[in-house]
């Protein structure tokens, strides 16, 4: 692997999660010890945001999907949903803390 290291570190953006992956076999069992494997395994982290996503509890899934579900991922200040966003707060189980403006 070590040949290859100057390909992993010259992925932008530089993901400082991924380069200590790089070093857990648990996370390179199946990695193509190459350059463009190297390069891949860096640029595209989806296992990383698939392990953080799990570790969000309801509240924290409910908000980032009302985010990516919006348009322009902007969400109004004062927050005011409508139908759909509550159907996506009731689906992850997540809890309303404030009443909410209709």
């Amino acid at each position: 692997m070590k040949p290859f290291l100057d390909h992993a570190a010259a992925v932008e953006p530089f993901l400082p999660e991924m380069d200590r992956r790089l070093g857990l076999r648990a996370f390179t069992a199946g990695l193509s010890v190459t350059g463009p494997g190297l390069e891949k395994f860096m640029a595209s982290p989806q296992e990383l945001l698939r392990d953080v996503y799990d570790q969000f509890g309801a509240d924290e899934q409910a908000a980032l999907a009302l985010v990516y579900v919006a348009p322009n991922s902007h969400l109004a200040n004062p927050l005011v949903l409508d139908q759909a966003q509550l159907d996506i707060i009731a689906r992850v189980e997540a809890r309303l803390l404030a009443p909410l403006e209709r």
